[in-house]
């Protein structure tokens, strides 16, 4: 959405990191998008559609929260302690800790997303399965 992207580019340019940091403001068809976010080692995320594809892609990330549903999602998927509330006055060094925890921790936490990914899948599956759909 176009109201997204000054915000992003906002923080983008506070991040202040070419080398390791990749904003795009392109539309992707989802295949591609997830096939971009497989050469990332993490995400750093506004918005709750980013942490769903970052989830379904099997790419941790970080949420910066602001609003209920982006820490419910994370929540949902065991990543609570992954989330940045936005009016964090130690944003910068937050995400820093949260870098060096995704680091130490990546093998763990891409089988985490995993075995969410595959829980909610049979849930989504099961109706159709046990014919409960008019």
């Amino acid at each position: 959405m176009i109201s997204d992207i000054n915000p992003s580019l906002r923080l983008y340019k506070k991040i202040n990191d070419t080398h390791n940091v990749r904003l795009s403001t392109n539309y992707y068809h989802q295949n591609d998008l997830l096939n971009i976010l497989q050469s990332c080692h993490f995400t750093i995320n506004l918005k709750l559609h980013a942490n769903v594809i970052s989830a379904a892609a099997g790419i941790p990330f970080i949420t910066l929260g602001y609003r209920f549903k982006s820490f419910d999602f994370a929540h949902s998927v065991g990543l609570n302690d992954f989330i940045i509330s936005t009016d964090s006055l130690t944003i910068t060094k937050d995400i820093l800790q949260m870098e060096e925890i995704i680091n130490n921790k990546e093998p763990f936490i891409k089988k985490q997303l995993q075995s969410y990914r595959n829980l909610f899948t049979k849930k989504l599956i099961q109706p159709f399965q046990k014919n409960l759909y008019m």
